[in-house]
Protein backbone atom coordinates (compact mmCIF):
# COMPACT_ATOMS: atom_id res chain seq x y z
CA UNK A 1 0.00 0.00 0.00
CA UNK A 2 1.68 3.61 -1.09
CA UNK A 3 -0.04 6.43 0.25
CA UNK A 4 -3.28 4.78 1.27
CA UNK A 5 -3.81 3.37 -2.05
CA UNK A 6 -3.29 -0.48 -2.56
CA UNK A 7 -1.55 -1.70 -5.55
CA UNK A 8 -3.32 -2.23 -8.98
CA UNK A 9 -2.67 -6.12 -8.25
CA UNK A 10 -4.39 -5.88 -5.17
CA UNK A 11 -7.61 -4.34 -6.35
CA UNK A 12 -7.89 -7.41 -9.17
CA UNK A 13 -7.71 -9.83 -6.26
CA UNK A 14 -10.52 -7.62 -3.85
CA UNK A 15 -12.79 -7.98 -7.61
CA UNK A 16 -12.26 -11.48 -7.71
CA UNK A 17 -13.13 -12.63 -4.30
CA UNK A 18 -15.98 -9.72 -4.27
CA UNK A 19 -17.45 -11.99 -7.83
CA UNK A 20 -17.21 -15.16 -5.52
CA UNK A 21 -18.80 -13.74 -2.52
CA UNK A 22 -21.62 -12.14 -4.26
CA UNK A 23 -22.52 -15.78 -5.32
CA UNK A 24 -25.49 -18.13 -3.45
CA UNK A 25 -26.02 -21.71 -3.57
CA UNK A 26 -29.51 -20.72 -4.28
CA UNK A 27 -29.11 -18.81 -6.95
CA UNK A 28 -31.15 -20.67 -9.95
CA UNK A 29 -29.47 -19.86 -13.64
CA UNK A 30 -30.76 -17.31 -15.22
CA UNK A 31 -31.71 -19.64 -18.50
CA UNK A 32 -33.46 -22.14 -16.21
CA UNK A 33 -35.50 -19.54 -14.18
CA UNK A 34 -36.84 -18.30 -17.73
CA UNK A 35 -37.22 -21.36 -19.08
CA UNK A 36 -39.71 -22.46 -16.79
CA UNK A 37 -41.16 -18.79 -16.11
CA UNK A 38 -42.37 -19.09 -20.05
CA UNK A 39 -44.33 -22.13 -18.80
CA UNK A 40 -46.34 -20.04 -16.45
CA UNK A 41 -44.34 -21.37 -13.59
CA UNK A 42 -43.15 -19.05 -10.44
CA UNK A 43 -39.77 -20.68 -8.47
CA UNK A 44 -39.30 -20.68 -4.93
CA UNK A 45 -37.05 -22.77 -2.34
CA UNK A 46 -38.58 -25.00 -0.26
CA UNK A 47 -37.64 -27.24 2.85
CA UNK A 48 -36.86 -31.19 1.59
CA UNK A 49 -37.24 -32.59 4.93
CA UNK A 50 -40.27 -30.79 5.97
CA UNK A 51 -41.50 -31.56 2.14
CA UNK A 52 -41.00 -35.39 2.70
CA UNK A 53 -42.32 -35.36 6.31
CA UNK A 54 -45.37 -33.95 5.34
CA UNK A 55 -45.50 -37.03 2.41
CA UNK A 56 -44.94 -35.23 -0.48
CA UNK A 57 -47.68 -32.64 0.57
CA UNK A 58 -47.11 -28.77 0.06
CA UNK A 59 -50.14 -27.18 1.42
CA UNK A 60 -49.48 -24.03 -0.60
CA UNK A 61 -49.31 -25.48 -4.10
CA UNK A 62 -45.46 -25.47 -4.41
CA UNK A 63 -44.03 -29.07 -6.17
CA UNK A 64 -40.37 -30.25 -6.31
CA UNK A 65 -38.68 -29.04 -9.82
CA UNK A 66 -37.72 -32.31 -11.62
CA UNK A 67 -34.51 -32.24 -14.04
CA UNK A 68 -36.53 -33.67 -16.61
CA UNK A 69 -38.83 -30.24 -16.19
CA UNK A 70 -35.85 -28.47 -18.01
CA UNK A 71 -35.72 -28.33 -21.79
CA UNK A 72 -32.62 -30.48 -22.04
CA UNK A 73 -31.34 -27.46 -24.46
CA UNK A 74 -31.65 -25.09 -21.65
CA UNK A 75 -30.12 -27.17 -18.91
CA UNK A 76 -27.14 -28.63 -21.23
CA UNK A 77 -26.23 -24.73 -21.95
CA UNK A 78 -26.47 -24.05 -17.98
CA UNK A 79 -23.59 -22.90 -16.27
CA UNK A 80 -25.37 -24.53 -12.88
CA UNK A 81 -24.18 -27.02 -10.82
CA UNK A 82 -27.04 -28.73 -9.41
CA UNK A 83 -27.17 -31.91 -6.96
CA UNK A 84 -30.35 -33.84 -7.55
CA UNK A 85 -32.10 -36.70 -5.79
CA UNK A 86 -33.46 -40.09 -7.37
CA UNK A 87 -36.45 -38.70 -8.29
CA UNK A 88 -34.79 -35.95 -10.18
CA UNK A 89 -35.78 -32.95 -8.07
CA UNK A 90 -32.85 -30.33 -7.35
CA UNK A 91 -31.46 -29.67 -4.31
CA UNK A 92 -29.17 -27.61 -2.34
CA UNK A 93 -27.95 -28.25 1.03
CA UNK A 94 -31.64 -28.78 2.67
CA UNK A 95 -33.47 -27.08 0.44
CA UNK A 96 -35.62 -28.07 -3.09
CA UNK A 97 -36.26 -25.93 -5.83
CA UNK A 98 -40.14 -25.78 -5.87
CA UNK A 99 -42.69 -24.36 -8.84
CA UNK A 100 -46.20 -23.50 -8.65
CA UNK A 101 -48.15 -21.93 -10.83
CA UNK A 102 -48.38 -18.13 -11.69
CA UNK A 103 -51.86 -18.06 -11.58
CA UNK A 104 -51.92 -19.56 -7.89
CA UNK A 105 -48.83 -17.31 -6.95
CA UNK A 106 -50.99 -14.18 -7.98
CA UNK A 107 -54.10 -15.41 -5.61
CA UNK A 108 -51.94 -16.00 -3.15
CA UNK A 109 -50.22 -12.52 -3.34
CA UNK A 110 -53.81 -11.09 -3.11
CA UNK A 111 -54.73 -12.59 -0.26
CA UNK A 112 -51.98 -11.33 1.29
CA UNK A 113 -52.72 -8.05 0.24
CA UNK A 114 -56.00 -8.35 1.16
CA UNK A 115 -54.95 -9.20 4.84
CA UNK A 116 -52.74 -6.73 5.16
CA UNK A 117 -55.66 -4.20 4.20
CA UNK A 118 -57.77 -5.67 6.93
CA UNK A 119 -55.08 -5.56 9.58
CA UNK A 120 -53.97 -2.15 8.81
CA UNK A 121 -57.65 -0.85 9.11
CA UNK A 122 -59.45 0.04 12.62
CA UNK A 123 -58.88 -2.00 15.24
CA UNK A 124 -62.47 -2.25 15.97
CA UNK A 125 -63.58 -2.98 12.60
CA UNK A 126 -61.13 -5.94 12.29
CA UNK A 127 -62.63 -7.47 15.85
CA UNK A 128 -66.21 -7.04 14.34
CA UNK A 129 -64.84 -8.72 11.30
CA UNK A 130 -63.58 -11.51 12.88
CA UNK A 131 -66.25 -12.29 14.85
CA UNK A 132 -68.17 -12.31 12.24
CA UNK A 133 -65.86 -14.85 10.47
CA UNK A 134 -65.50 -16.57 13.77
CA UNK A 135 -69.26 -17.04 14.49
CA UNK A 136 -69.88 -19.32 17.09
CA UNK A 137 -66.74 -20.99 17.46
CA UNK A 138 -64.83 -18.29 19.15
CA UNK A 139 -64.86 -14.71 20.97
CA UNK A 140 -63.03 -11.97 20.51
CA UNK A 141 -61.78 -9.73 23.76
CA UNK A 142 -61.60 -6.06 23.13
CA UNK A 143 -59.08 -4.08 25.32
CA UNK A 144 -57.84 -5.55 28.36
CA UNK A 145 -59.00 -4.81 31.81
CA UNK A 146 -57.25 -5.96 35.24
CA UNK A 147 -58.74 -8.26 37.71
CA UNK A 148 -59.29 -5.86 40.96
CA UNK A 149 -60.53 -7.46 44.11
CA UNK A 150 -63.25 -4.77 44.17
Amino acid sequence: MKNGKLPASSRALIDDLTLFAEQSAFDVDPAIKKDLEAKGKTLRWINATEFTKSGGFNGKGWSPVRVADIESKVLAGSSMGYGSTAEGFIIRKDMMLAQRPKETTDKHERLLSARARLASGKSKQNADQIRDGLGKYGNVIEGYEENGDE
